[in-house]
């Protein structure tokens, strides 16, 4: 009965733009028994004082629908929101009326917004606005287009709540959850010390020359350049390409939906990570081919897994070329024939403690 009751007050809120107070209810039957005692006595003082009571209950449904007109709102969001991570956003209310200022405002989300509070305006004057910073959180990844939210006032004298419901177009991109986890830093420090094993250093095919700076070698000095420009020239060299790890999501994970998320939020984190610390990473999921370089491309896989979701659909065959791949799977057998053998698995045995499995059809990389 309890969530029933608050099933209906829900519909019955979201439905009336007037809710009478305590105080409005009181007034009410204040007034009603004043004209009762006036049509029964026959009163001229208790309809004088009937009538300033209707008065009064008039100015105040005026004065309160005033106070909501010619209101407009925006709602300004940073460019980059994570699921579970509280971010800054600005509000800023414009009062468009010329001759009549708003008094006593609350503004408050409905819906999914992310508006966490509710703002307390006291006084807004006309031709005028006021902006806000604000904290928003949104509970997870995905796209949000329930931007709705409600202006309600009181003013003047807190006999009725008048409201009025303002929606926002357009939709809200919220990233997967790019905080670290258990096991996160291990797998990004075994993957960095991985492709730092490979590198091959210093490379050999000519760059460029550059002036010498005090205390460098003079293993690379260029004599002949030297004695063209008169001044001490070092030779650079082009360094070679940097090993590229591969991140592939598997997303045929039927009877593991909470590992997927897991594993979302994995991925997204260890392209911020490992792109963060210099290592090129390259993320391929149904369809999906995205190489980043650098921690801005890495937004790209961000909006990406904002929105993937989990789907039996082919799994992405293995590249050659790929230095490193690391494969996010819920398939326990069967990948090697698909030609992923000697790659690192992780699978949802590996959840939440972020270790590692060999594939059982071949030998561990």
């Amino acid at each position: 009965m309890r969530k029933k009751w608050e099933l209906l007050r829900r519909w019955v809120d979201d439905r009336f733009d007037n809710r009478v107070t305590t105080l409005g209810t009181l007034f009410a039957v204040l007034t009603v028994s004043v004209g009762a005692a006036a049509m029964i006595s026959a009163n001229n003082l208790l309809f004088l004082i009937l009538a300033a009571l209707l008065g009064t209950i008039l100015i105040s449904g005026v004065v309160n629908r005033l106070t909501l007109a010619g209101l407009e709102m925006e709602f300004l969001l940073p460019e980059h929101l994570a699921a579970r991570m509280p971010g800054s956003a600005t509000i800023r209310v414009h009062n468009h009326k010329s001759w009549w200022p708003s008094f006593s405002l609350l503004l408050e989300a409905r819906g999914q917004s992310g508006f966490l509070k509710p703002f307390y305006y006291p006084y807004l004057p006309c031709k005028s606005s006021q902006e806000v910073k604000v904290e928003v959180l949104f509970p997870k990844r995905g796209r949000y287009t329930e931007n709705n939210f409600r202006f309600s006032t009181r003013f003047p004298f807190g006999f009725a709540e008048r409201r009025t419901s303002v929606s926002l177009k357009g939709e809200i991109l919220v990233y997967p959850n790019v905080q670290p986890k258990a096991g996160f830093m291990n797998l990004a420090a075994e993957l960095s010390g991985e492709a730092a094993q490979r590198e091959r250093g210093r490379g050999t095919d000519f760059h460029s020359l550059r002036p010498y700076q005090h205390g460098e070698g003079a293993r690379h000095l260029d004599w002949k350049g030297t004695a063209h420009t008169g001044q001490l020239q070092i030779r650079e060299f082009a360094r070679e390409q940097r090993h590229l790890l591969e991140l592939v999501l598997d997303t045929d994970c039927v009877g593991h939906e909470d590992w997927f998320e897991w594993a979302v939020e994995c991925v997204a984190w260890l392209s911020v990570e490992l792109t963060t610390r210099g290592w090129p990473v390259r993320f391929r999921s149904n369809g999906a081919d995205i190489i980043a370089s650098s921690p801005l491309v890495a937004y790209d896989i961000l909006k990406f897994l904002a929105d993937v979701e989990p789907k039996a659909m082919p799994l992405p065959k293995p590249d050659e070329h790929t230095s490193i791949p690391i494969l996010f799977t819920a398939r326990a057998h069967g990948l090697a024939d698909l030609g992923w053998r000697g790659v690192r698995f992780i699978r949802p045995d590996d959840w939440p403690g972020g270790s590692t499995n060999s594939n059982p059809d071949s030998s561990s990389q």
